[in-house]
């Protein structure tokens, strides 16, 4: 793996067959396993790879300032306390059906 100045990893790889194969640096830096799943974003800068979750965390984080690792634990307690508000105030029909629990956030960003 290259680093440039700016600190800038690279590492190259080859395509065989229309398959890439992943560099083990990079498969532990996204923390990758058999059978996950990558996700290929092509925006103005060019072509990156990376993980649901990374890119979940990322979003999160540019919309927030802050990292999605330290403010998951937040979302939840923020979004018992609406729930909680919405059923105090008769609102309890709104959350008819609606699975409260945290099974997305827990997808999204872990346990």
């Amino acid at each position: 793996m290259d680093v440039n100045a700016a600190g800038v990893a690279t590492v190259e790889s080859k395509v065989t067959g229309g398959r890439v194969q992943i560099p083990a640096s990079v498969r532990r830096t996204l923390g990758l396993a058999d059978d996950d799943r990558l996700l290929w974003v092509s925006d103005s800068s060019g072509v990156r790879v990376t993980t649901r979750r990374a890119l979940t965390e990322e979003v999160w984080a540019a919309n927030t300032g802050g990292d999605a690792i330290d403010t998951a634990a937040e979302v939840r307690e923020m979004r018992r306390g609406d729930v909680a508000q919405e059923r105090r105030g008769g609102g309890a029909r709104a959350w008819e059906g609606v699975d409260t629990d945290d099974a997305v956030l827990d997808e999204l960003f872990g346990a």
